[in-house]
């Protein structure tokens, strides 16, 4: 356990130096700029998530910049405790990242009426967790690509998940206006339940969470350093 918690702590030090106060006061002005713009509070968390996926790649350069990857096999460090523990990583900087974006929105809320007004609808709670659980599932597609080919040539394959995104919405855009109609009784009911569907979104985003990590360990005990 004292390994694991060593290791989360090292992956928090190779961010600290991207942690400065410009960067702060560039999130708070982007984030301020782009929910003023569209008066929504899930803008504001969703660029502070967007903003934690782009942290979560650091550790993987670091680690190969510095060649930590052999460091960790000379020290017997268990390469279950390194995919656990960045995982881990992955998931508290989530949490920080979101907590921040909350309060950020929270800051706006109290001069913009629509940003407050958006922030107290009854459903909003569920909306921000579920936000949260799609950001988790798409690093449960990337991690595993960063721990099978190395932080520079995963730059680009880590991406894949936001273009098939991308191109599922471009896609499917026409035809949503005339199935969102028919998914409506779903949604309404969903909507009625929403610790319920918290609850089963978060058991889903787990499940696939540890099948992300099983796939990434494999991937990782075939590598070389």
């Amino acid at each position: 356990m004292r390994r694991l918690i060593n290791f989360i702590r090292l992956d928090f030090a190779t961010i600290r130096p991207y942690l400065t106060l410009k960067v702060g006061l560039l999130y708070f002005a982007v984030c301020l700029f782009v929910t003023l713009m569209t008066h929504n509070a899930d803008t504001g968390i969703s660029i502070a998530l967007v903003l934690a996926m782009m942290m979560m790649s650091y550790p993987f350069a670091t680690a190969e910049k510095s060649n930590l990857d052999a460091l960790y096999a000379t020290l017997a460090l268990p390469r279950r405790t390194v995919v656990a523990g960045r995982y881990l990583f992955v998931l508290l900087l989530d949490l920080t990242a979101a907590v921040l974006g909350l309060l950020g929105v929270g800051l706006i809320g109290l001069f913009d009426q629509h940003t407050r007004q958006s922030l107290l609808v009854p459903e909003q709670g569920l909306v921000m967790i579920l936000l949260f659980l799609i950001f988790a599932l798409l690093q449960s597609l990337q991690l595993p690509v960063f721990f099978k080919l190395g932080y520079s040539k995963a730059r680009l394959a880590s991406l894949l998940p936001f273009v098939i995104v991308m191109l599922l919405i471009s896609l499917l855009g026409g035809r949503a206006a005339t199935a969102l109609p028919r998914l409506n009784p779903l949604l309404q009911g969903l909507l009625a339940r929403p610790a319920l569907t918290a609850l089963a979104a978060l058991l889903l985003t787990a499940l696939l969470w540890l099948l992300s990590a099983g796939f990434a360990l494999t991937f990782y005990k075939k590598r070389e350093f």
